[in-house]
């Protein structure tokens, strides 16, 4: 007795790390890359630079690179290949990023500016790049975070007249975080001034 399976259909490949296209990290070494596939088959990949160093039950592969990457995208493409020669591939990247995002003050202009507003007090930064941006005062809520670029901050509470300090942490898609330091002063107190005549009596001869 024998037998035998036809078997025409092509292995699916799964990426499982990176999870998406474009996915940005801030590895310094050891760049892994983790697929797995529906049935038996042999992956490779086409950058030599990448060795597998798993490949349980011959569905779960693991690559990974030690070698020192320069900063920006690596592109790649994985073929798999199955007990009945059938073949698929995967076209995928990620982008290596270990440079902190640049935060950049809007408003207000500079430290120390002093402001005499009754009620909501502005904060608008930028950064260079997509970032999810925190305050360390919780009485300044996030209103706009246009393109992931543009951040408006207010607070509607009455603050008293004084000087203002705060911290902003920006955390960019690969993890580099980034912070800056700046304040502002409150101010509604009309300066003081003194009045002073100028009628001037001729002295008696």
């Amino acid at each position: 007795d024998f037998n035998f399976i036809k078997d025409t259909t092509a292995p699916t490949i799964t990426m499982l790390f990176p999870p998406a296209n474009g996915s940005a990290y801030n590895f310094v070494t050891n760049y892994p890359i983790n697929l797995s596939t529906n049935e038996v088959a042999n992956l490779t990949i086409n950058d030599s630079k990448w060795t597998l160093i798993q490949a349980r039950e011959g569905k779960w592969f693991n690559f990974t690179n030690n070698t020192a990457l320069a900063d920006g995208q690596y592109d790649f493409k994985v073929w798999a290949n199955d007990t009945a020669k059938n073949n698929a591939s995967i076209d995928f990247n990620f982008i290596k990023d270990t440079t902190a995002p640049t935060i950049t003050m809007l408003f207000p202009a500079a430290n120390g500016s002093a402001y005499n507003f009754v009620s909501n007090y502005p904060i608008n930064l930028s950064t260079n790049e997509l970032a999810n941006l925190t305050i360390n005062d919780s009485k300044w809520t996030l209103i706009q975070a246009r393109e992931g670029k543009w951040f408006n901050f207010t607070n509607n509470t009455v603050l008293a007249d004084g000087r203002y300090d705060f911290k902003v942490w920006a955390n960019d898609t690969a993890k580099n975080n980034a912070s800056i330091d700046f304040n502002f002063i409150k101010d509604t107190v009309w300066p003081a001034y003194r009045e002073y005549s100028t009628n001037k009596t001729s002295p008696e001869t």
